[in-house]
């Protein structure tokens, strides 16, 4: 087990080990973070969509609320997660 532990060490000491599980995170990181962003704007489109029934001051309510959700959650997130940043 103490060999395993050393190899795996001494491979991730070396700077290309490094560098490509970085690349291969952040690379999953950014598939992920797209999903997300492809998802909420569907849901964006729907939204305004189904508002399209109750009227332009409902539309008109929808669109600017889902940007505020989305301002306050980012805000929210910013706080929660490095609170000297906010």
């Amino acid at each position: 087990m103490e060999n395993v532990y050393e190899i795996l060490i001494n491979c991730m000491s070396s700077d290309w080990m490094f560098l490509a599980v970085l690349g291969i995170l952040m690379g999953t990181f950014s598939f992920g973070i797209d999903n997300c962003v492809r998802k909420l704007r569907s849901f964006h489109f729907f939204l305004i969509y189904q508002s399209v029934k109750w009227g332009v001051v409902f539309q008109w309510c929808t669109w600017v609320g889902f940007a505020l959700f989305l301002i306050l959650f980012a805000a929210g997130l910013c706080h929660y997660v490095a609170p000297d940043a906010a």
